[in-house]
This record gives structure tokens, C-alpha cells and sequence, in this order.
């Protein structure tokens, strides 16, 4: 069990990244180390109906930083890309970057 093999690492509940809602998939999102992204259907979202799978909204990508004294800001949404729109009233949930964190691919 977990108690009999502990190790010293700290586990701490990230309080501003987790809610309620149905929170995924996050992933390091620049070469610092200080940003993430993940999917969720958390309160202000442009996600329309409800989800068949998880029964919350429709998820749209977040993006939270990692401030100066080391905690997490409160996530807001990807912004839209000279490419085009990111967050719609469908499904988006997880993202990847190329090498050079240049380019976002998301589903």
C-alpha cells in the first residue's frame, strides 16, 4: 500500500487547477516549465451542451502560469491564434506542443 512504500514526495491539492468539474489531460506548456495547459468544463467556458460522457458542459482548453512565488494562477482560457478560433461550443480536451512549443495540436 501507499503508507508502507512512502517516498518523499509532497502531495499537495493545487486548489486554483482543481474544481469540481471534469478537469484532463494537463501538459507543460513552454520551455520554463511555467505554464500549463489541460482540458476542462469548469464555470466560464465557451463549452454549449452537455457532455454525454461526463455530464458537465463541453470542455475547452485552459491555461494557467506558474507565478513568482511558485503557485499556480487562477486558469483562463487559451486565446484564439492567428490560425484561427480554439475554444468552441464542442469538445476540446487535450493538447500536445511540437519541440519548440511553437505549435499547439488539440483535439
Amino acid at each position: 500500500s501507499f503508507v508502507e512504500s512512502k517516498t518523499r514526495h509532497v502531495i499537495e491539492n493545487e486548489v486554483e487547477l482543481n474544481t469540481e468539474s471534469f478537469d484532463m489531460a494537463s501538459v507543460v506548456g513552454d520551455r520554463k516549465g511555467v505554464k500549463i495547459y489541460f482540458g476542462s468544463s469548469r464555470d466560464g467556458g465557451v463549452g454549449g451542451e452537455e457532455s454525454s460522457r461526463t455530464g458537465d458542459t463541453q470542455m475547452d482548453l485552459w491555461v494557467s502560469d506558474l507565478d513568482k512565488k511558485g503557485n499556480w494562477t487562477k486558469p483562463y482560457l487559451v486565446k484564439e491564434s492567428d490560425e484561427g478560433t480554439i475554444n468552441t461550443p464542442d469538445a476540446e480536451g487535450t493538447v500536445c506542443f511540437d519541440d519548440r512549443f511553437k505549435k499547439m495540436f488539440f483535439t
